[in-house]
């Protein structure tokens, strides 16, 4: 919980490049209408927000 007493969810993905990510959130499930992107906003108090990292060293274990 953040300092308002609302819950915060983060999400992290890793994606090839910016095209891939593009090509995925293209998708019928993703797009302006579908079931997804029409109930997903329902549950957030607040615009999401997200963070694009180019600059970013993958470490891989």
């Amino acid at each position: 919980m953040n300092e308002e007493g609302n819950v915060v969810w983060n999400l992290w993905e890793a994606w090839e490049n910016k095209e891939d990510f593009d090509n995925y959130n293209a998708t019928p499930e993703r797009v302006e209408g579908s079931e997804f992107m029409t109930k997903f906003p329902t549950l957030l108090s607040g615009a999401p927000s997200m963070l694009w990292l180019d600059e970013f060293a993958r470490v891989t274990v």
